[in-house]
């Protein structure tokens, strides 16, 4: 093995930041970690020295390029990971809830078997490193088309949206609102933190995309039947955090029409009133194949089936929910409980790789958390196409 050490940062547990440069991809199994040191085999060079956790691997074979995980397994940043947009506190959260969920994956180890590793999120997201708008309190109604990558920043900046003052349909004072429609596109990676969105600004995402929501308010939508919407050929990052989706004034059934093609989406400790819209707060119509989906600690005032899943094709994926509340439900058993899965008319072709995992929902009414539904015009169910679902860490016979 030909390798480099081509940076040495500062010292943390005991180990070395370092950045490797290596010949071929069977190469990074010789490299150390954190815990063990490097591989020596006949005829090649090794590196004796523990290193960090965050240590780079540049492969020469195919440019690409690996990072040492929290785990102590380097793992491999795809392309599609290079994009996203968590800030480091979102980063930090997911940390803390992946740690929780823990707890849960450790009784599915017959099914964890059967899928690919996921890579931690934390390893593999990339702040935002580009245009920041800050945009004081008032109205701005302009429409806003979005192809380059942003921040922009309300008179709210980091005060959270899911609870306190800012945690109602009321108008307020010092809250910079957006009434005008909204369009992401064109590779764009937008964040908006601390803002209001009213009126016209549903959130339409087209090509390929990256959005965060951060302790924004959302409510009295006017304009279509969604708050975010985008077609079937579309690609998008997503992640929403500490946001209060409220009353909306137009006539809105889905209120999160996730249409895009998913790769890893975080939505956690959202609040959503119990006229956001109709049913169905969050749908999740598609996925990219090995997409993590975190549904975490989010509360709905009333649940008319708050989660669909529906994805089209069969892709491998997994959705985890986990501490979510909802004070009320549906009077109609078809639109009770937390999750409907239903396919998407014959678009869906199988479920079989779809792992779905229910976990501390909190609730009082006597309706299971989900259930199976297929109208006449969809895939119909049967033993071979069912997803694989585990409550509490416990797997459902289907």
């Amino acid at each position: 093995m030909a390798f480099s050490i081509t940076q040495i940062g500062n010292d943390k547990n005991s180990a070395i930041y370092k950045e490797y440069t290596v010949d071929y991809k069977s190469d990074i199994a010789l490299l150390p970690t954190s815990t063990a040191l490097g591989k020596q085999t006949t005829g090649s060079l090794v590196d004796n020295d523990y290193c960090a956790v965050g240590s780079i691997a540049i492969v020469i074979e195919g440019n690409g390029k690996w990072i040492l995980g929290n785990d102590n397994v380097w793992h491999e940043i795809t392309q599609s990971s290079s994009s996203a947009v968590i800030p480091q506190d979102l980063i930090d959260k997911v940390n803390e809830l992946e740690k929780e969920h823990s707890i849960y994956e450790n009784k599915l180890t017959e099914i964890e078997a059967s899928m690919p590793t996921p890579i931690p999120l934390s390893e593999v997201v990339k702040l935002l490193n580009s245009s920041t708008v800050t945009l004081g309190s008032g109205t701005h109604d302009d429409p806003i088309s979005l192809s380059a990558s942003c921040q922009i920043l309300g008179a709210q900046m980091n005060v959270t949206a899911n609870s306190g003052k800012r945690c109602t349909d009321e108008d307020l004072e010092d809250e910079t609102v957006i009434t005008g429609t909204i369009t992401i596109q064109d590779g764009a990676c937008v964040v908006f933190n601390g803002l209001t969105l009213s009126d016209k600004a549903k959130i339409t995402l087209k090509g390929k995309c990256c959005l965060s929501l951060i302790n924004c308010r959302i409510l009295n939508i006017g304009n279509g039947n969604t708050l975010i919407s985008s077609d079937f050929d579309c690609n998008a990052e997503m992640y929403i955090s500490d946001c209060y989706f409220g009353t909306n004034a137009g006539n809105i059934y889905n209120a999160l029409n996730l249409n895009c093609k998913l790769s890893d989406t975080v939505i956690v400790d959202n609040y959503f009133a119990a006229d956001v819209c109709t049913h169905n707060i969050i749908n999740i119509y598609n996925a990219d194949d090995n997409a993590q989906i975190y549904i975490y600690r989010n509360t709905f005032e009333k649940s008319a089936n708050a989660i669909r899943v529906g994805i089209i094709g069969e892709p491998v994926c997994r959705i985890r929910c986990d501490g979510n509340t909802y004070n009320s439900t549906d009077e109609n058993e078809r639109y009770a409980g937390l999750m409907i899965i239903q396919p998407y008319e014959k678009h869906t072709t199988s479920f079989a790789n779809c792992h779905i995992s229910i976990n501390n929902t909190t609730h009082s009414d006597p309706y299971p958390v989900y259930y199976l539904y297929a109208d006449k015009n969809d895939m119909q169910f049967d033993d071979t196409n069912k997803p694989v679902i585990t409550i509490d860490g416990q797997k459902e016979n289907l």
